[in-house]
């Protein structure tokens, strides 16, 4: 599940990033994966339920990335809450599956949730949180990321789709 941060402070070259990101990221994940989506400003939408990335479900996720508009304040782990709900739900119905949650963000969190309200339950739930920070606060995502032993991305140094490739493929 990716869980994407369309809050006013992404407007500008941050949402661009993240659009490039998931554009590149799309071209990376196999069809037999499933795949779903959550946004996050003050609110969190869910975007695409998580289904076999089929040609159908790739067509939602294209369209789903042009069409975030940010605006709103932070509410990054409210985000992270029902992507990873989604993920938990998804495991009821393939236990043998591999899960695994990317946040997109800034990591400018001000709204909602805090880390420690969801420390212990994303350590328990098992799932790695990958994160991928544009122009961010590393610190925020790498706390997160490490948790359940993920990595966190600084979108700012390299090529941010070349990494997001390079994550999906190492078999993640």
């Amino acid at each position: 599940v990716f869980v994407t941060d369309v809050s006013g402070s992404m407007d500008g070259s941050r949402i661009l990033a993240v659009q490039s990101a998931l554009d590149s990221a799309r071209e990376f994940i196999s069809s037999d994966a499933s795949v779903g989506m959550v946004e996050f400003s003050d609110v969190t939408r869910l975007r695409l339920p998580v289904e076999k990335f089929d040609l159908n479900q790739q067509a939602r996720f294209a369209a789903a990335t042009q069409d975030m508009s940010p605006i709103g304040g932070t509410a990054m782990y409210d985000g992270v809450v029902l992507g990873m709900s989604m993920l938990i739900e998804q495991r009821t119905r393939d236990p043998n599956g591999k899960f695994i949650l990317v946040v997109l963000t800034d990591g400018e969190t001000m709204d909602g949730l805090t880390f420690g309200d969801v420390d212990r339950a994303i350590e328990g739930a098992r799932i790695p949180v990958y994160t991928v920070g544009f122009e961010a606060d590393l610190d925020e995502l790498a706390r997160l990321s490490s948790l359940v032993e993920a990595a966190s991305i600084n979108a700012n140094e390299g090529n941010v789709e070349f990494k997001m490739a390079s994550l999906f493929n190492a078999g993640v």
